[in-house]
C-alpha cells in the first residue's frame, strides 16, 4: 500500500511517520478532547476556516475568548464578518440538509474546507466540505470549478454518492452567497 504513495514524492519513512503522526493526532482527539483543542486553538494553522476549530472547542466545553461585543452589532452574522467565527453556542441559521426524492438531496452550508483539482483530461473537480450544524458536515463534490474563497454558504442540489466507506454529495452546479445575502433571501 505504500508503494501508492510514490505519486506524492514520499518516501516510505516518511509516509510511516506521517501514518504515525495522524494516529496519534486522532487518539488524542478521542481521549484527550480538551487538551487536543485547546492546542488546536493556540497552534493550529490549518486549511479549515477558523470557525470550524472554534466552534469544535466550544462543543467539548472550552471557554474560547469572544470577540468584543457591541449593542448594535451582537449578532452571529456579524461576528463572522468581521472576526472569522461567532461566540454564540448555536449554529449559524439556514444550514442544512434535505432529501428530495430517492438519493436526491438539497443542502447549503457554511464552507469549512476546499479545493480545486484539475483532474483527467484536464476537467475540475471542486471538493468541499459545508458545515450545517454544530459538529455535523457535509462533503459536497461540485464537477467543475467553483470559486468558493468568495463566498461563505454553498447552495445546491445533487446526488448522495458513497465512496471509501463515506458518503457525500455529487452535484454538477450550485451557487455561492455571501452569508447576510443568503439568510436575507
Amino acid at each position: 500500500m505504500l508503494q501508492s504513495l510514490s505519486g506524492f514524492g514520499l518516501c516510505r519513512a516518511h509516509a510511516v511517520n506521517l501514518g504515525r503522526l495522524i494516529w496519534a493526532l486522532a487518539y488524542q482527539k478521542a481521549h484527550n478532547p480538551e487538551k487536543f483543542w485547546k492546542s488546536c486553538l493556540k497552534h493550529c494553522q490549518g486549511s479549515y476556516k477558523r470557525w470550524v476549530y472554534r466552534t469544535e472547542a466550544k462543543r467539548v466545553g472550552i471557554e474560547v475568548v469572544t470577540p468584543s461585543k457591541s449593542d448594535k452589532w451582537d449578532t452571529p452574522e456579524f461576528q463572522y464578518r468581521k472576526y472569522g467565527w461567532w461566540s454564540q453556542n448555536e449554529f449559524m441559521p439556514g444550514m442544512y440538509v434535505k432529501e428530495l426524492y430517492l438519493d436526491k438531496v438539497e443542502f447549503a452550508g457554511m464552507i469549512a474546507n476546499g479545493r480545486v483539482f484539475r483532474g483527467d483530461k484536464g476537467r475540475y473537480v471542486t471538493f468541499l466540505t459545508l458545515g450545517i450544524g454544530n459538529g455535523q458536515y457535509i462533503d459536497v463534490t461540485i464537477k467543475k470549478a467553483f470559486a468558493y474563497s468568495d463566498h461563505d454558504v454553498v447552495w445546491g442540489q445533487g446526488t448522495i454518492k458513497h465512496s471509501n466507506n463515506s458518503d457525500y454529495v455529487e452535484c454538477f452546479d450550485s451557487k455561492g452567497f455571501r452569508l447576510e445575502k443568503y439568510l436575507l433571501d
